[in-house]
């Protein structure tokens, strides 16, 4: 899906060289300054405090940081003079330090500045946004804890994501009526140490064979080769047992089993918006964003019988799976713009209606 305005957008260089080019001689003649004079200055500094075997490590670091100093006022001045007609900045959620940089500098202009959801998160932070004056949230869980962070409730806006809703149609591509080999669970294994990791698959395996089920396994993205071999290595004599590879596409794989288990990411997340029944597995303490989505069933990894219970309830729709159900159409009542069709009809009115606002 091509994003709003994308065949007008330009994109900006934030290379030395752009800089090199743009402003020659000027720009290069601070080299010095930010590369040698400062970080020697910042070192000497230090040496008074900070063991010299140390400051030997960080003197590359120091002087990088440095030099990343001149690139920013570079930027500040360049976004300031580029800027000079514009009425509105949009910027991400998570901004990065060049977001957060021209964030102040066009306030400082009176530009208006407006926050826009990268993606759905389970880790969202409110120190990342607070300072743009308008928000466009994913769904009601954002807006609901940048509310209770202290975010004026009238500047928060529900728009979706484009990213979520081209996730959702990659699912509904996947997704046919007439299924063949419907799997019971599809299984996202977390990110966690051997230690923790291997007793999981065990127990899984217990409930594999206990009921005898049919389940999609699939790896971290980031799990190490020995720990994925590992993990094939424990499922190695079930027949009943996929295990995808770590870098598997998994759309196919979700929309042909009854229910998703996995940890507190985007692909869960995505899941349960999707429609599908899903549960998503802590360790120790739930996670602080998890009891915003009431579209997510839970238990704890470390729990003897709370992975079993969780599954045997939701696959035989008894109580967890009754109040699921419930849950699970209030969450879309509150989110219309994850409904069928997928579009990004909301995402697309929101920034229109910013640009409109700022130029009458």
């Amino acid at each position: 899906m091509e994003t709003p305005f994308q065949s007008k957008t330009e994109v900006y260089d934030l290379t030395r060289q752009y800089y090199l080019n743009k402003y020659g001689a000027i720009y290069s003649s601070y080299d010095e300054l930010f590369s040698v004079v400062i970080p020697k200055m910042i070192l000497s500094k230090a040496n008074n405090t900070v063991p010299s075997e140390l400051l030997d490590i960080l003197e590359h670091q120091i002087t990088d940081y440095c030099k990343s100093i001149q690139d920013m006022i570079a930027l500040s001045v360049d976004i300031s003079r580029l800027t000079v007609n514009s009425s509105s900045f949009f910027t991400l959620l998570k901004q990065t330090t060049v977001s957060r940089l021209i964030t102040e500098v066009l306030k400082s202009k009176g530009i208006k500045t407006v926050g826009l959801p990268p993606n759905i998160t389970s880790t969202f932070s409110e120190n990342q946004c607070m300072n743009v004056d308008e928000i466009g949230v994913v769904d009601e869980v954002q807006k609901e804890f940048l509310i209770k962070s202290g975010f004026d409730f009238v500047n928060l806006h529900n728009i979706g994501s484009i990213s979520v809703v081209n996730e959702l149609l990659e699912l509904a591509d996947c997704d046919i009526k007439d299924k063949k080999d419907v799997f019971d669970i599809y299984f996202e294994l977390p990110l966690v140490s051997e230690s923790l990791l291997i007793p999981i698959i065990r127990r899984l395996k217990v409930i594999i064979t206990k009921y005898d089920l049919k389940v999609v396994v699939k790896p971290n993205d980031k799990h190490i080769l020995p720990t994925y071999y590992n993990v094939r290595n424990e499922l190695s004599n079930m027949d009943n047992v996929k295990v995808l590879p770590r870098d598997s596409k998994i759309e196919f794989w979700i929309v042909r089993s009854k229910i998703i288990i996995g940890t507190f990411n985007t692909n869960t997340l995505i899941s349960a918006i999707y429609g599908k029944d899903t549960a998503i597995g802590y360790f120790n303490e739930p996670e602080r964003y998890l009891h915003y989505y009431i579209n997510l069933a839970h238990f704890n990894f470390l729990s003897d019988n709370g992975m079993e219970e969780i599954i045997v309830d939701l696959l035989n729709q008894k109580c967890v799976w009754l109040n699921l159900q419930k849950t699970k159409k209030e969450y879309s009542s509150l989110n219309p713009q994850f409904s069928t069709p997928y579009t990004s009809k909301e995402f697309e009115e929101f920034i229109n209606s910013q640009l409109l606002i700022n130029n009458e």
